[in-house]
């Protein structure tokens, strides 16, 4: 059983809930900066690559024990255009 939760919603941020089999964890997305935007999961950012000409589209992570990914495209006057959670392969959230 997987699900996430939008918990919060701000300009180029968002925050989940995410659950798995193994309970409960909080998945943020922060792309308030061009080129080092993040990912954290349970408040620990992830290892990503950095961009120094715009935002990285992809992040990969573990939620748990399971792979995470976090697709995102940013429109060039800094809205997100698309947005999309996975968790083991299942998509959890999206937005257009």
């Amino acid at each position: 059983m997987f699900a996430a939760t939008l918990i919060e919603k701000k300009w180029l941020y968002r925050r989940f809930e995410v659950l798995t089999p193994q309970g409960v964890s909080e998945v943020i997305y922060d792309g308030r900066g061009i080129g080092y935007e993040s990912v954290l999961v349970e408040g620990q950012p992830i290892l990503s690559k950095t961009s120094l000409w715009w935002y990285i589209p992809e992040f990969s992570f573990t939620v748990g024990e399971y792979s995470g990914k976090i697709s995102v495209r940013v429109w060039v006057w800094l809205s997100i255009k698309s947005l999309s959670l996975q968790v083991d392969n299942q998509t959890l959230y999206s937005e257009e």
